[in-house]
């Protein structure tokens, strides 16, 4: 359950950005899978980039919220690109004790103090996200950005 926590967590970070993107950058979001790819815009970091250029604002990337969403974003990559992951275990070894310590990476990614702090973590950045949004001034309605990231918003409007 922590697993999909953090990774649900990161992927609503991700379709959060999309949604912001959409409205305050139509066009580069009507072909995002191409747009995306560039150096200057690359993955998802750079989609984050480009909403802060549109709403003229910067995240620290060096402080919370952001490094949390950082971490998730590698851990999300880890899980769907996954590795043959190699460990220095004998069958001998663990026939000797059943409840051999192991630890794999996946136990190093996912907690449960990890998960909780993934979800808090990427709510605090989207409402920094959110915040400007509502606080720009080329959104035709902020009050449909909505009070919270994640609020049911009726339809929104950037005017370029």
């Amino acid at each position: 359950f922590h697993m999909a926590q953090m990774l649900f967590a990161f992927l609503s970070y991700e379709a959060y950005l999309n949604f912001v993107g959409h409205i305050v950058a139509s066009q580069e979001w009507s072909n995002e899978r191409s747009f995306f790819t560039s150096n200057l815009y690359q993955g998802i970091k750079g989609k984050l980039k480009l909403i802060e250029e549109k709403l003229e604002f910067q995240v620290d990337r060096n402080t919370e919220p952001y490094q949390t969403v950082a971490c998730l974003e590698q851990f999300r990559d880890f899980i769907s690109h996954g590795k043959p992951d190699y460990y220095p275990v004998t069958a001998a070894a663990v026939k000797r004790s059943s409840d051999f310590p192991f630890c794999g990476k996946l136990d190093q990614w996912v907690t449960p103090e990890k998960a909780a702090r993934s979800k808090s973590q990427v709510l605090e950045l989207c409402r920094i996200i959110n915040q400007h949004a509502k606080s720009a001034g080329r959104v035709k309605n902020h009050r449909q950005f909505g009070d919270e990231p994640f609020a049911v918003a009726e339809q929104v409007e950037w005017i370029p």
